[in-house]
């Protein structure tokens, strides 16, 4: 299993995020990022190796 590291700024963000259906969305989608940090659709070019989970049911 991987280690999620956050950046201030993401930390403030989740701190302060108050609509509980995106909210628990996180909650769910973040274990599982944890067990595979390469679910979703790979970004190209300058963003190589950032994935992006969209529309992606966890």
């Amino acid at each position: 299993m991987y280690e999620l590291l956050f950046t201030p700024a993401s930390e403030r963000y989740f701190k302060k995020l108050k609509e509980n259906p995106l909210k628990k969305e996180f909650q769910q989608a973040l274990p599982e990022i944890r067990k595979n940090p390469y679910i979703g659709q790979s970004k190209r070019g300058n963003s190589s190796g950032v994935y992006l989970m969209r529309n992606i049911k966890v």
